[in-house]
């Protein structure tokens, strides 16, 4: 807009918007609903945006390369040092597993499409996001988008139809872009969170909102225009108190605060709120918060990674967070940004290299965040700088990922293969040991595995992650026209809570442990069983408390190592004998000739006290519930005796 229309009262919503979602990320309780900020920021995105373009169009002075210069400038400075600030973070103190989803978030992130990555794979309510430092870029990418495509339909249909049909084109899109909104999330559809065509309505109605009183007389008293911003205030702040990540969203729901923004952006200019919404810190807080909004996440996650506070301590979080990224997005704001937006909103050859170099710039943090994805978190940093670091990654590397394929690995036309493996990443750590103590050779072995995806038969599978279908896996698994010896399954069997659709039990609660499996386990086996199979269960597995001091960061040493090693110990172990032996009882009253290998036992043969965590030199975990490579030569020697035991004919 130009300088006579700015509005101060814009600014001040934009304060409001940004510490709703500042008090969402720092896990405050009291606003369960504060990532509606986003919302709150896509109705202003449209409706300043869309301002913009009908002033340039109607003085004849619309440009889409000088539009695209002012994104351009508004929009990569800030993020252009952002995300080097997070690598720089990740380079010093993430693992090889962090460090590699960094690489994939800020390679995404750089190009405005953060939002289609997150799409793929993350719950920004339930999958503890609030320690991924650039989760919250996927707003931007549906802004970034928007923009893109936004401007020529704009222009276009005004060019076609005129600025007062354009009305009806945007409700049409609102309408539209709704629809399939509340189709998305009525099949439970991942992805219809974070992107553009589910969310293009939010910024629609800004749009819809900034070209309406051009047409429409939406003059009224002081006491209507007081009562409808008031009201709009109330809803917004309402919705934060309110909403919750069971909240249907985004759909019909997200209209509520959206329309409610509207009427503050309309209404409230020489109104209560208005005054409330210009004051000065208000305003200056709104004149920074793109910074702001960009810099508050990786806070929290480094507060939250370094363990400086715990999760409960929100609160906490909230201040140090807001006392750190005030100032700092500040000096963002005065030194990166605006400089960099004075120098490329010239009309010369400066301005336009100044434009090119930040896409160029973009190119480079991108290109770096491929390099870190593509060397899967650059173990080169700690064989060249640390190498003890570098010794503790390769110990720690998975057992399966390094010997087979995840997802559908079965050869279908082998009419026969002495075994099958099926389940998630609990499973899939023990078929490296398996195979090797067994003796058969790889390509005996056939698999069908995803890390999150429950396989057993029956199961109605809420899936959270769209790489590889969970849904596709199990259908295609109980396809096989094929017959095995030996069959074995597992599954993390304290997760899923809330994924399994058709479980008897859907929450947590004692008791609801191992009864909501029996129906499933009950026909995978008989599936099985029915084609000749003899079948094996790994039974409950163990989560053991695991210091971060065994990640391999660039500060690790071998004493702060060896230090930690003391301190591994099994957290579940009562919990994790009482599911295999729920599972063993079950089995053996039912079915003939079921084996349940159980984990208790090949790790803690000796008893509770005796777990066997390490080798005195390396941690035989990787994390809290998967083991690594460190493992292999205990494990293997331990399901040896164990199947030699119970399945001799396995060595046979």
């Amino acid at each position: 807009m130009h300088k006579d229309q700015y509005q101060p009262e814009i600014d001040g919503l934009r304060s409001l918007a940004v510490f709703l979602v500042i008090l969402f990320h720092s896990g405050v309780s009291a606003f369960p609903g504060g990532f509606i900020g986003v919302d709150v920021f896509f109705v202003i995105s449209g409706y300043l945006i869309t301002g913009i373009i009908i002033n340039d169009v109607s003085q004849g002075s619309f440009s889409f390369l000088t539009f695209y210069k002012k994104r351009i400038a508004r929009i990569l400075p800030s993020l252009i040092f952002v995300i080097l600030l997070v690598i720089s973070f990740g380079f010093i103190f993430y693992d090889l597993n962090l460090f590699d989803k960094i690489g994939k978030q800020a390679f995404f992130a750089a190009f405005g499409m953060s939002n289609i990555l997150f799409s793929e794979g993350v719950d920004y309510f339930h999958s503890g996001v609030e320690a991924s430092p650039l989760v919250h870029t996927w707003s931007l990418g549906v802004e970034e988008q928007f923009y893109i495509f936004w401007p020529a339909v704009l222009v276009g249909f005004i060019w076609w139809a005129g600025e007062k049909r354009a009305l009806w084109l945007i409700l049409f899109l609102v309408a539209s872009s709704l629809v399939l909104s509340e189709i998305a999330i009525s099949q439970n559809a991942f992805s219809s969170y974070f992107l553009p065509h589910y969310r293009a309505f939010e910024l629609l109605i800004g749009a819809f909102f900034a070209l309406l009183p051009r047409h429409v007389n939406l003059s009224c008293s002081f006491g209507t225009k007081n009562f409808l911003s008031i009201s709009g205030m109330l809803i917004v702040l309402l919705s934060s108190f309110l909403m919750t990540g069971e909240t249907p969203f985004p759909g019909m729901w997200a209209l509520v605060p959206c329309l409610a923004t509207a009427l503050i952006i309309l209404f409230s200019k020489g109104t209560v709120v208005g005054w409330i919404l210009s004051r000065p810190f208000l305003v200056g807080v709104g004149l920074i918060s793109y910074p702001l909004y960009l810099l508050h996440q990786p806070v929290i996650s480094a507060l939250l990674f370094l363990e400086i506070f715990k999760k409960n301590q929100s609160f906490q979080v909230l201040v140090v967070t807001t006392l750190i990224c005030l100032p700092a997005s500040y000096l963002v704001y005065r030194y990166i940004e605006r400089p960099c937006r004075n120098v490329v909103r010239r009309n010369n050859l400066t301005g336009y290299l100044g434009a090119f170099g930040l896409v160029g710039m973009t190119g480079v943090v991108a290109s770096a965040g491929l390099v870190i994805a593509l060397t899967q978190g650059v173990p080169q940093r700690f064989k060249l700088l640390n190498p003890f670091s570098f010794e503790i990654s390769e110990m720690q590397k998975p057992t399966f990922h390094e010997r087979f394929q995840r997802g559908f690995d079965v050869d279908l036309n082998d009419h026969q293969s002495k075994i099958l493996f099926f389940g998630d990443s609990l499973l899939q750590q023990y078929v490296a040991p398996i195979v090797k103590a067994s003796g058969v050779v790889k390509g005996e072995v056939d698999i069908v595995s995803r890390g999150g995806c429950v396989l057993l038969k029956g199961v109605d599978f809420e899936d959270t992650f769209n790489g590889i279908s969970c849904n596709d896996l199990r259908r295609k698994l109980y396809e096989i026209d094929k017959s095995y010896d030996y069959v074995f399954f597992s599954q993390n069997w304290f997760g899923y809570s809330k994924d399994i659709l058709n479980s008897s039990c859907r929450i947590e609660k004692i008791g609801c442990g191992f009864d909501r499996w029996q129906v499933f386990i009950a026909e995978t086996i008989r599936h099985w069983q029915s084609k000749g199979a003899k079948v094996f269960i790994i039974g409950g597995h163990l989560t053991v408390n695991w210091p971060q001091d065994l990640l391999p960061v660039m500060y690790a040493n071998s004493e702060r190592y060896q230090e930690a090693l003391s301190e591994l110990s099994v957290v579940n172990y009562d919990e994790a004998l009482e599911m295999t032996e729920s599972i063993d009882g079950f089995v053996n009253r039912v079915f003939d000739d079921i084996t349940v290998l159980s984990p208790v036992d090949i790790w803690c043969r000796d008893g509770r006290e005796a777990c066997k965590l390490h080798d005195g030199t390396w941690s035989y975990f990787a994390d809290s519930s998967h083991v690594g490579e460190a493992s292999m030569p205990y494990s293997v020697s331990r399901l040896k005796e164990t199947l030699m035991r119970i399945a001799p004919e396995l060595n046979d």
